[in-house]
């Protein structure tokens, strides 16, 4: 590792805890499969990368439309820095149209892409088939709101709502934590 991991922003860190603990038995499994939407500068990818997806045929898929190129570099520069870009696959675009194209299934899901209500539960739903059962899916800024925008709130409940009784609940906070029944 020439240079460190850089980060102008930290959303995540304070998340780590709970997600040991919701993704703590996952860590270490072989072939294991991760994927992010909405990766930013990739503070949460390192995370699940250092942490959880840590064998050697585990993977780990980000996506993000990484519209501001400096960003999308910091975000490329941390991965390899970190010397964890051989388990991490980068998809560059709209989760939408990427997770209609995916054909593999997934141990665990982080969504923090679009923070709009029916971007949300747009990504959820297109998620949820493949999630693998026993899997885990995490929602990031259930409590977040900006003027003028339906937040993700409205999304993660219609979500939890329509698909009520296949998922247990861990966790509900700023984080919602579904574990696929």
């Amino acid at each position: 590792m020439d240079k460190p991991p850089v980060f102008t922003q930290d959303w995540t860190t304070h998340h780590f805890s709970k997600w040991r603990e919701v993704l703590g038995p996952f860590a270490g499994r072989e072939k294991l499969r991760g994927l992010e939407l909405g990766s930013f500068e990739g503070r949460s990818a390192l995370f699940f990368l250092q942490e959880i997806a840590t064998h050697p045929t585990a993977r780990l898929i980000c996506m993000d439309h990484w519209r501001d190129r400096e960003i999308h570099g910091r975000f490329l520069h941390n991965i390899l820095s970190a010397g964890v870009h051989d388990r991490c696959e980068v998809r560059k675009g709209d989760s939408h149209q990427m997770l209609r194209s995916i054909r593999q299934r997934f141990d665990f899901i982080y969504i923090d892409a679009d923070h709009r209500a029916e971007a949300v539960l747009t990504d959820a739903v297109l998620a949820w088939p493949i999630l693998l059962p026993g899997g885990v899916l995490i929602f990031d800024d259930y409590e977040w709101e900006k003027a003028g925008q339906k937040p993700p709130k409205l999304g993660i409940d219609a979500f939890l709502q329509v698909f009520a009784g296949q998922f247990e609940v861990l966790h509900i906070g700023w984080q919602v934590i579904l574990k696929k029944v």
